[in-house]
């Protein structure tokens, strides 16, 4: 897993829900808030997570689609705008 650092000073993680205690654990060491990207995720999914974490807490959702799957299985680049990856070159611009 990867940390990425924001100017602004909000840390956002890549991670699994599972490792929200963890996560919060650690941030509170470094004295940065905690953000989660829900990656690859339906409708569904995105629920069932956000019953376990706080909605403030979640900087993105990247949606499980045909095209980002068959992308990224390629190796090839992302090259195709998403609406959710904008929005979170937003928040951590500020």
């Amino acid at each position: 897993m990867r940390y990425y650092p924001c100017p602004t000073g909000p840390l956002v993680r890549v991670a699994s829900p599972l490792t929200k205690g963890k996560i919060e654990e650690m941030s509170d060491k470094i004295g940065k808030t905690p953000y989660f990207v829900l990656n690859r995720v339906d409708d569904e999914r995105k629920a069932a997570t956000l019953e376990f974490l706080d909605r403030k807490m979640v900087a993105a959702s990247i949606p499980e689609t045909k095209k980002i799957f068959m992308t990224g299985l390629s190796g090839e680049e992302l090259d195709f705008p998403m609406t959710e990856i904008g929005g979170l070159a937003d928040r951590l611009n500020g």
